[in-house]
């Protein structure tokens, strides 16, 4: 099962009306940094191709596909995403592979993410949350 588009809908929706508060991107991006270290690193390293600026986009747009997930797997943290959940999603065409995945948030992304190469980096990153969210670890006891 994938993210509804009306989830999805709410989410923009949400956002949208949260980005009146001008700390709200800050604190988006620090959340995900925070919640997806593995992830974050990722990102970084995309940093030297892409610039900066671009690595807290990318680090925002992640929040938001994280906050679908969450939100419908009923789930307040995701599970962390490592390296070898990365691996495993990655591939060729990941755009492809997330729209078929998660085709409301794949439609988000393609409507609010120009550059093709973040989009790429994005549906790599969506295909690994999803992937983890859908499976969540269970803590030793």
């Amino acid at each position: 099962m994938s993210v509804p588009e009306a989830l999805v809908e709410v989410i923009v929706r949400e956002t949208s009306e949260a980005m009146t508060n001008p700390n709200f991107a800050q604190a988006a991006v620090g959340h995900f940094v925070q919640s997806q270290p593995a992830i974050s690193q990722y990102l970084s390293a995309k940093a030297a191709k892409m610039g900066g600026e671009a690595v807290i986009h990318l680090a925002f747009h992640a929040e938001l596909i994280a906050r679908c997930f969450r939100r419908y797997h009923g789930q307040e943290v995701l599970p962390d995403v490592d390296f070898a959940d990365l691996d495993e999603a990655a591939g060729p065409d990941a755009v492809t592979r997330f729209a078929e995945a998660e085709p409301a948030v794949a439609a988000f992304l393609a409507s609010n993410v120009d550059d093709e190469d973040m989009r790429e980096v994005l549906a790599l990153v969506g295909l690994a949350l999803s992937a983890k969210a859908a499976r969540p670890s269970i803590p030793f006891s």
